[in-house]
């Protein structure tokens, strides 16, 4: 039950078979002021940028345990960025819903976007893989209560509502995660 003041993640695995796995969420905003989801994660294609609500990072933690995401990722203080992503975001307004259905490629693939410097891209590779003990899913997301988050809106193509910009995202981006599900999950992932 949603209590007012809150913001609910509630996510289900659905099919799965040898190629892929299907990952439904909702997200139901109990606030009174609307929130911004930090989807769908953007990519240039074509050498245009726009929205790809099938694009989630992935990434198997200590535990083994596949963490799956669609949030702005912060760039790490190691790793000189010339472009950051562009936040993309879908408007989610006061006593409303959202819901997704993600249908991901198995193995699942360890997907970061500032996982390798530019000079490590060309050496060579080892494919690893194995299988994740569980998934945990999680997707980032703003209040926006004077909508002063918003750059502008978004391309209708884009698959997005607004646009936000990165400095202001990192800094209020807020984090909903569901609890493990209990599912083995083939992964491959690039190791040095």
């Amino acid at each position: 039950m949603l209590e007012e003041g809150q913001v609910k993640l509630e996510t289900a695995i659905g099919n799965m078979d040898r190629s892929s796995l299907e990952l439904r969420y909702r997200v139901t905003n109990g606030l009174e002021v609307p929130i911004l989801l930090m989807t769908p994660l953007s990519a240039f294609e074509k050498d245009t940028l726009r929205g790809v609500p099938e694009r989630v990072y992935a990434y198997v933690d200590p535990e083994g345990v596949l963490q799956v995401t669609k949030r702005l990722w912060l760039i790490p203080d190691d790793i000189d960025v010339v472009f950051p992503e562009v936040p993309f975001a879908t408007e989610v307004l006061p006593g409303k819903a959202f819901t997704e259905r993600l249908v991901l490629r198995l193995p699942i693939e360890v997907a970061l976007p500032y996982l390798l410097d530019p000079e490590e891209m060309d050496k060579p590779r080892e494919v690893v893989a194995g299988v994740a003990g569980g998934v945990v899913f999680s997707v980032g997301y703003l209040i926006d209560e004077n909508s002063l988050l918003r750059v502008g809106p978004a391309e209708p193509e884009s698959g997005a509502s607004l646009i936000v910009g990165y400095g202001t995202a990192a800094a209020n981006q807020r984090i909903l995660q569901s609890g493990l599900l209990g599912i083995g999950v083939p992964v491959k992932d690039l190791k040095r």
